[in-house]
């Protein structure tokens, strides 16, 4: 299917499948009915951190940030990460 590989640049120079921008701008959450956390990594090269700051200020989440971490946890450094953020969760 055609649809299926056409692919969008947004603002930031992110490239993203036109299919799934089509759905979370159609599917978005307006709010947010349970407690959210988000582990951030600071040397995250897609998500700027003010965007993440802005999210957590208007939904009232927590956050929790890795100075050591990109946008894909996958070292075993992050992996204990997760681990350490996954059980600070109420």
């Amino acid at each position: 299917d055609v649809y299926l590989n056409k692919q969008i640049t947004l603002s930031n120079g992110i490239i993203v499948r036109e299919e799934d921008y089509s759905y979370l701008k159609n599917h978005s959450i307006k709010i947010w009915n349970s407690p959210l956390s988000i582990l951030y990594g600071m040397k995250d090269n897609l998500i700027k951190l003010e965007s993440i700051q802005k999210f957590v200020f208007k939904n009232n989440c927590k956050l929790i940030v890795s100075n050591e971490s990109a946008h894909y946890f996958h070292t075993e450094e992050d992996i204990k990460k997760i681990v350490l953020w996954l059980n600070q969760i109420d």
